[in-house]
């Protein structure tokens, strides 16, 4: 392993054991600079929103517009990614819906309290908890 490997997944251990300790079902983290300081992944969302999705049971998921998966594959950390649609989406493919369905069943989902507004009004369902568990905790 890398010292960056290393580094990597012992912030996204951090977060997953403050997960745990704050019994939330999963972490949505949308701001940029947090996903780069968790994933060291730099990209520009322009106005499809990114999304790192940390469990504290298993690897984390970005979710990502379907035109962007070639640029966030790296091989220094273990997660998995899925693919959203935008404007030309079929029924259950654009990115609310894909988030609902990821979260359908569980309780408390965190999600950073300077996350845009659209994301928590666009999946009424979650039952959203705001924190900012990265800026507070995980650093």
């Amino acid at each position: 392993m890398s010292i960056l490997s290393d580094e990597i997944n012992n912030r996204i251990q951090n977060c997953q054991r403050f997960l745990q300790e704050k019994e939330l079902s999963a972490y949505a983290v949308t701001d940029v600079e947090d996903i780069w300081y968790l994933t060291n992944i730099d990209y520009s969302p322009e106005q499809r929103p990114f999304f790192l999705i940390i469990y504290p049971d298993k690897k984390p998921l970005m979710l990502v517009p379907k035109l962007e998966e070639s640029h966030i594959n790296v091989d220094y950390f273990d997660y998995d990614i899925q693919t959203y649609f935008d404007v030309t989406s079929e029924v259950g493919q654009n990115w609310y819906e894909v988030v609902t369905k990821k979260f359908d069943g569980l309780d408390k989902i965190g999600i950073e309290s300077n996350a845009l507004l659209e994301i928590t009004a666009k999946a009424p369902t979650v039952d959203w908890q705001p924190n900012d568990i990265i800026k507070s905790y995980v650093k």
